[in-house]
């Protein structure tokens, strides 16, 4: 019988991907071959946040291992470090259990001669005491500064102690003593991509009460994308830093320019009015995505005035935001969850009193790739109305199912509830499905408009299919765009999310695209292709909390 390691190297990389930390370290035990071969897998990403109070990683034994093993540090490509969203610990730091013996002794020493190594440590004495206690937080820092290739890195900061060093490091980088020490070193030089308070594993919302400390990242000197979760409406320390210049003075904001080019705003439920701020802070920015996302069951969100009702949507501040970036700006991705957690899917908030306005982006010189519930197009969330004004520049449209009455069915399971449902309720669910289905038909009708308005520049057109598959486009209506498309000379696409469809949480962020027509192959079939976390650069998993928390709660229905 054929072994795992007489297979072709590369079909045991693509093996290899797909396994988990548990299965590669096992792996990586039984032979010196398969230890070379899964030793770059068991590394390149490496997940050490907390998931239980009690449960504290062992950070240490990574951060000897690579001091030890120096090559190991290549491999790294993405660390994540701090809370797992969801997890209630108390607003302090967390430890590890000490190891017996001299050998805590022996790992205190190693660690602190590090320390004596490192520039952005200038005092050895504030590092002493939470590595002898073994502080998962300073461990953590240690880490990030050992790691010379790490590209990716996740922070969640759930506002407690558990990553207080990280965020002290990072908080010197823009501090002229320190710029001047890292000269000619490759401190955080590797680094382009942050994430923080958010969750890139379960697609759940981070710590609602997480402060908005951005502007850790900002100091990282080759930056060039930052994803960031917004729930409060303070956005004044987003790009800048808090300083009191001096005892009894006031405080004061300095702001920051950067260079990052991409940024991913999520489960914000204060965009319009406010994006300009960040807009200015990058004034290179090539990809915007927003993530609007509100749950009116909250409390904090009871508490808000009024005024919120008619501007939460608010297309003419949004449009005043964007034009900061009208030069530079190339794909724009847009998404809307506005429900109640508490209410089943077809007692949801009717989204049309949160909402006014147009997306007007003719003046947009760059603006490629486009994808954006259809009413922003059209000003319209009862979906009758197709007209829309596009770009010259616009190659690739895509359009949402955010905000129809599609948004929210999913195969749900009754028999969890305590009693069947009444008269009155079956008749609201019957009510809303219809209506569903209706919305789906008015998107099919606007999409084939869009491609007939002789929209020549553009290339390509996707549809979003609903989360609930009972609700989909049907195949007729599918075909009939695709001849539509192929007539234009455009490629024609449809997007199926799986979450609702596999049903199971893991899948928040995996899509199937199915491309219906390609342009460039006018003679071949339809094909498609599975896409996660991201779809050509478009981050994936966006507007899912609803359904998320939904199979969380056991409503889902299994069984196919």
């Amino acid at each position: 019988m054929a072994q795992i390691s007489d297979l072709p190297s590369e079909l045991v990389e693509q093996i290899l991907s797909y396994l988990t930390q548990p299965s590669l370290y096992a792996l990586s035990c039984v032979s010196r071959s398969l230890y070379v071969i899964s030793i770059p897998y068991l590394y390149s990403d490496v997940d050490l946040l907390i998931p239980d109070p009690q449960l504290v990683p062992r950070v240490d034994r990574i951060l000897f291992n690579i001091l030890e093993k120096p090559y190991l540090a290549g491999h790294v490509k993405s660390l994540q470090v701090g809370v797992a969203p969801g997890v209630a610990v108390a607003y302090r730091r967390r430890c590890f259990p000490k190891d017996g013996g001299d050998q805590h002794q022996i790992n205190y020493e190693k660690a602190m001669a590090f320390v004596d190594r490192m520039p952005l440590i200038p005092d050895r004495s504030d590092m002493e005491e939470p590595i002898f206690a073994n502080d998962y937080g300073a461990y953590s820092a240690l880490l990030l500064l050992a790691l010379p290739s790490v590209q990716r890195v996740t922070l969640t900061d759930d506002s407690s102690e558990s990553i207080r060093p990280i965020r002290d490091i990072l908080s010197r980088l823009d501090a002229e003593e320190f710029l001047n020490r890292l000269q000619g070193t490759s401190y955080f030089t590797s680094i382009k991509e942050v994430a923080i308070n958010v969750d890139k594993t379960s697609g759940t919302r981070c710590h609602p009460r997480s402060p908005n400390t951005v502007w850790q990242a900002l100091g990282l000197p080759n930056i060039e994308r930052l994803e960031f979760t917004v729930l409060t409406n303070d956005w004044s320390e987003l790009f800048s830093r808090r300083r009191r210049l001096g005892f009894g003075a006031n405080i004061n904001y300095t702001f920051r320019t950067t260079a990052i080019t991409s940024i991913v705003i999520r489960h914000t439920r204060h965009l319009s009015g406010s994006l300009r701020g960040v807009i200015q802070g990058t004034p290179q920015l090539r990809s915007l995505t927003c993530e609007m996302y509100c749950d009116l069951s909250e409390s904090e969100v009871q508490a808000l005035p009024n005024a919120f009702n008619r501007s939460w949507i608010a297309l003419i501040d949004l449009n005043t935001d964007l034009t900061t970036a009208k030069y530079t700006l190339e794909t724009l991705v847009l998404s809307v969850e506005l429900c109640h957690g508490n209410n089943r899917f077809f007692q949801q908030p009717d989204i049309r009193k949160y909402f006014n306005g147009h997306l007007d982006l003719r003046g947009f010189v760059r603006l490629h790739t486009l994808e954006v519930p259809v009413p922003f197009l059209t000003g319209d969330p009862t979906f009758w109305d197709s007209e829309c004004l596009l770009p010259e520049s616009l190659r690739h449209l895509t359009l949402r199912t955010d905000m129809s009455r599609a948004q929210f069915p999913y195969p749900w399971d009754t028999s969890t509830l305590p009693a069947g449902l009444s008269y009155t309720e079956s008749l609201e669910e019957k009510t809303h499905l219809d209506g569903a289905r209706m919305d789906m038909s008015l998107i099919y009708r606007i999409a084939l408009d869009l491609v007939d308005q002789h929209h020549h520049h553009l290339e390509s057109m996707a549809l979003w299919q609903p989360p609930d598959p009972s609700l989909e486009i049907f195949g007729d209506q599918l075909r009939d765009f695709a001849v539509s498309c192929r007539n234009k000379g455009m490629t024609a696409k449809a997007i199926y999310p799986l979450l609702m469809r596999w049903r199971e949480a893991r899948h928040w962020d995996l899509v199937r695209e199915v491309t219906l027509f390609d342009r460039y192959h006018p003679a071949g079939e339809k094909f498609g292709r599975l896409f996660r976390g991201d779809r050509q650069g478009i981050p994936l998993g966006l507007a899912t909390q609803y359904h998320l928390i939904e199979i969380k709660q056991g409503r889902v229905r299994k069984r196919r």
